[in-house]
């Protein structure tokens, strides 16, 4: 669903309007840091240290791609956000947030108080991604590969680690067949972290399979199973073996 950026634009601006919502509170803020980037100033600064800390940083896992095309594709990423806000902030622009509209929950669940249904913002980026793989591959290598390379980064970022559920949906991805498997050329998977964060209790999270294989048969196979390695807290599930984050750890693994 692509939500409209107009709808509401003068409310969801104004952070400190009692008649927001915690959710359209924390829109209005994250909006409003993004236009920031519309600050010549402050773009400049941002593709300086940019820059600065993919030089000082390991090149992804099995990417084979240069630091210099790092950098190239990092800079016209940003030019190309730089460009859709500077568009955002003078037309009206329906697209500006990807985004599914979150379905009824089933009877006897939604009358339970305190359950909530989601799915989390990354996985309906990659769902999107994966839906409409081929356009978007194609599109990629036009604006942002060389002549060394048609490999091309997707940077998966938010503030904080991703949960569980979306770091074994990610390692699906990743996995041989998936849209990001790391041994093929096209689109590859970057997060700033490997580590995950807990699974949420009593949060129904609608899982994005489209990613975990081209043949939908297999695709689906795999979410199946994933959803009954989570019942089960099976040993195959990655975040059982790794260490226990807080829900709030930044996704860095600097902190």
């Amino acid at each position: 669903m692509l939500k409209s950026f107009n709808e509401d634009k003068e409310l969801l601006l104004s952070p400190k309007n009692k008649k927001l919502t915690h959710v359209n509170k924390r829109t209005s803020r994250h909006i409003q840091k993004t236009f920031r980037l519309l600050d010549e100033n402050y773009f400049q600064t941002i593709i300086s240290k940019g820059r600065e800390e993919i030089k000082k940083n390991d090149i992804p896992d099995k990417c084979r791609i240069s630091i210099d095309d790092l950098c190239l594709q990092f800079e016209k990423y940003m030019n190309t956000v730089f460009c859709a806000l500077s568009m955002l902030s003078s037309k009206d622009i329906s697209c500006f947030v990807i985004h599914i509209p979150t379905p009824s929950l089933p009877q006897d669940v939604a009358v339970k108080q305190g359950v909530t249904a989601t799915r989390h913002a990354e996985r309906n980026i990659i769902d999107y991604i994966a839906t409409n793989k081929d356009e978007i591959l194609m599109k990629s290598i036009d604006l942002l590969s060389t002549n060394s390379s048609q490999i091309i980064i997707i940077p998966i970022e938010g503030r904080f680690i991703p949960c569980g559920f979306c770091y074994e949906q990610e390692l699906l991805d990743k996995s041989p067949g998936g849209i990001f498997d790391p041994n093929k050329e096209g689109l590859i998977l970057f997060r700033s972290t490997k580590r995950a964060g807990k699974f949420y209790a009593n949060e129904i999270q609608y899982i994005s399979h489209a990613g975990f294989s081209s043949d939908e048969t297999q695709s689906k196979a795999l979410a199946m199973k994933l959803l009954s390695d989570i019942k089960i807290s099976s040993e195959h599930l990655s975040v059982l073996k790794m260490p226990l984050n807080t829900d709030t750890s930044f996704n860095s693994d600097s902190e």
